[in-house]
């Protein structure tokens, strides 16, 4: 296990309140200004990500104070504009007193260009005065240690009383998450004393790269310990995770300096589309034929069909939009692009590269032939084809002859095609052409802005079934709902599958974080939805188990440790106050058992939520009973469950409370009686509501070290249907 443990926070939030209120100044009000510019986002799309950078910031450690650490996790959607949130939250730092923002942006040379270009453009605009950052840039780890005398020039400005406070810069650094740039940062600051300096620390994609790989191991992994070296020179700062993808931070020890104390959940912009829109209301996402997909290293020989099809409806597609910006609208100025993600492999990124090169070039020759020549023709017919799928979902094509007639220029000289991996450090020159097709493998997975793209194929496997990664391939995701029915996403038929439960796993895991939103994140339940497969994250950042709950047809969930001295007592006076507030009746043929219908929610707050639960089999299945109740709920908020009182209904009293022995495992190993042929009773299993969750209450009388104890109640649970896997870490 790592050494480097959570240190208990100064400062910290009472749950359910924020400690401070951030408050926006000139900072916010001018990118807002830049925003309107650059991004066109109108003032009341500003409005709602600037609100939302006050509820992250107000859980963040307030600025007042020699020293605070704090740790956040923020939860976006995956290409749903992240950096605005992350930018807008400097900015309000820099407006409420916090004097530095290091940015974390990603692991490779382009994100870090591209995170470091966009914080740079939208927080100090040129014509800024006077200016209210200091970025600090450098091209090696080296250049950044000598940044030294800047940073002891600032740290004495901050102090200086006689300088006003909007005239005193904040400090943006940007860095790489990368061991040799964190160890010369963690040098930089370690140069100046940095007690009563309020900072905020950005990690972009904060479940790669970051987090300890060597979790049960005395000694943390690399970057790991240097960004625990980085942290121990901030006396006071709040270390802020983004990520759409929070699997991991979540998951991870609670004693990880890492795991987070609070968490906010971001909602999208207006125009967003992402899970649902693909995968729930749309049939613009197909799965590949199985003679498309191949294992790693061994491409198919020949052009797959599905390629080349794809290639066609995406010059469609972009031919379309050049018709209309021809036409002058700006929504179709481009620039537009396909992605072509066929594995991790560089050899098989270099076959569908030369693929599509060849492609290019033989439809830009065939399109140069004369009308009535057989090739020309065909390929015509095939571009029409292409044409007709996409009018299938969008009825607003341009006409077909005035997209075959930008064609030739569209191929020949507006399009370029660019290999995007760790041998080829290309960047995307996306100023250079209208249009652009994009072939690479985990340089792709999360971080880089894809710009406009309309199709992607992706015949590569689920691998490791990992949903974090799965989920952070989705470039295809991101503000498209003006153009959506002109997209087209091929997968392999694995990961489409993947996306698509997904999405309930997605919504069960912001649904409740937000629910818990103000209060101690070591509080809140780690049970999410998690279907077949599917895996939360790479098992090398976890040191604490999981575990999945299936819930099929018919299946009961029983407890086997009621009988515990820490709970049995609560929870006798839990059912008893419920049992009191109901009617019940005879369910039973001979009256046997009683038994009532109340709301769901009813059982849900007064029994489930409060109900005691100990030993992993318990925690487990009852965790994933709420999680269930909660989902049918959402669906259906009237939703009714049957309770039965089992044997409530015996005239002795004596036959309403059953005898039982411990299991040499100390538990109660049969608490549903069996079926007894000689009077006929089918067994305890078979007393349920078919189509609503029943809750059996059984009363014991369980024997324990030779002692009977009273009063306890034991519980079994029937969720009617076939419902999604649950994942439990206790």
């Amino acid at each position: 296990m790592s050494n480097d443990k959570k240190v208990p926070p100064t400062n910290k939030a009472q749950p359910g309140k924020a400690p401070w209120t951030p408050k926006p100044g000139r900072s916010i009000e001018e990118l807002g200004k830049t925003l309107e510019q650059i991004e066109k986002i109108d003032t009341t799309a500003y409005s709602g990500i600037t609100s939302a950078a006050i509820r992250v910031l107000e859980q963040a450690a307030p600025p007042k104070g020699d020293r605070a650490r704090r740790t956040g996790l923020v939860v976006g959607y995956v290409q749903s504009g992240k950096t605005l949130s992350m930018t807008t939250v400097a900015a309000l730092s820099r407006d409420n007193g916090f004097r530095i923002v290091i940015v974390f942006a990603g692991v490779t040379s382009m994100l870090l260009k591209q995170t470091r270009k966009r914080f740079a453009d939208y927080l100090q605009p040129s014509d800024q005065y006077p200016k209210q950052w200091r970025i600090l840039d450098y091209e090696k780890p080296a250049l950044l240690v000598k940044k030294a005398q800047e940073l002891k020039n600032l740290v004495a400005t901050w102090k200086n009383s006689k300088i006003r406070d909007q005239d005193k810069p904040a400090l943006l650094l940007t860095v790489m998450k990368h061991h040799a740039h964190l160890k010369a940062l963690a040098q930089l600051l370690e140069s100046t004393p940095l007690v009563g300096v309020p900072v905020l620390i950005i990690d972009d994609e904060a479940d790669q790269a970051g987090l300890n790989t060597s979790p049960k191991k005395q000694q943390a992994s690399s970057t790991h310990n240097h960004i625990a070296e980085v942290r121990k020179h901030l006396p006071h700062h709040t270390y802020l995770q983004y990520t759409a993808t929070p699997q991991a931070p979540l998951l991870i020890s609670l004693i990880d300096m890492l795991s987070p104390e609070f968490a906010e959940v971001l909602d999208p912009g207006r125009g967003y589309t992402g899970g649902v829109a693909f995968f729930e209301t749309s049939s613009i996402v197909a799965s590949l034929p199985g003679n498309e997909l191949f294992k790693p290293g061994t491409p198919p020989t020949e052009p797959p069909a599905g390629l080349i099809s794809s290639l066609q409806q995406f010059f469609v597609a972009a031919g379309a939009f050049a018709v209309e910006r021809t036409d002058g609208k700006l929504q179709s100025s481009g620039p537009w692009s396909m992605l072509v993600h066929p594995s991790q492999r560089q050899t098989d990124h270099g076959a569908y590269l030369h693929w599509i090169q060849q492609i290019q070039k033989q439809w830009r020759e065939d399109l140069e032939l004369p009308d009535t020549d057989p090739d020309q023709r065909a390929l015509v017919e095939d571009f029409r084809d292409a044409y007709e799928s996409l009018a299938q979902s969008d009825n607003h094509l341009p006409p077909f002859d005035k997209i075959i007639a930008k064609l030739p220029s569209l191929i020949a000289a507006e399009t370029i095609i660019t290999e995007l991996n760790s041998e080829h450090a290309n960047e995307v020159p996306w100023n250079n052409a209208f249009a652009h097709v994009l072939v690479g493998g985990e340089k792709l997975n999360r971080g880089v802005t894809v710009k406009g793209l309309i199709t992607t194929y992706m015949p590569r496997n689920a691998g490791g079934w990992n949903a974090d990664t799965i989920q952070q391939r989705a470039r295809f995701f991101g503000y498209k709902a003006g153009y959506l029915q002109r997209c087209r996403v091929y997968l392999h038929p694995d990961v489409r599958k993947a996306y698509r439960d997904y999405i309930d796993h997605e919504r069960s895991v912001r649904q409740t974080l937000s629910a818990h939103r103000g209060k101690p994140l070591v509080e809140w339940k780690r049970a999410f939805f998690m279907e077949g497969r599917m895996r939360p994250t790479r098992t090398n950042v976890l040191s604490d188990p999981y575990y999945k709950i299936k819930q099929k047809p018919n299946s009961w969930h029983l407890q086997d440790n009621p009988h515990d001295l820490a709970i049995h007592k609560e929870n006798y006076r839990i059912i008893t106050r419920l049992l009191r507030d109901v009617l019940l009746r005879p369910y039973w043929d001979d009256g046997r058992h009683l038994s009532c219908v109340i709301p769901m929610q009813q059982l849900q707050e007064q029994l489930m939520v409060p109900f005691k639960a100990i030993g992993s089999h318990d925690i487990r299945w009852m965790l994933a009973v709420r999680l269930w109740i909660n989902d049918i709920l959402s669906i259906q908020p009237g939703a009714e469950a049957r309770i039965v009182l089992m044997d409530g209904g015996r005239d002795d009293e004596s036959r309403r409370i059953r005898e039982r022995k411990l299991g040499k495992r100390g538990k109660i190993e049969q608490l549903a009686q069996g079926p007894d042929p000689r009077t006929g009773y089918p067994g305890d299993r078979k007393i349920f509501d078919r189509n609503r969750v029943t809750l059996q209450i059984h009363r014991l009388r369980p024997t324990v070290d030779g002692v009977k104890l009273s009063g306890v109640y034991a519980l079994g649970v029937r969720i009617p249907g076939d419902r999604s896997d649950v994942l439990v870490q206790p």
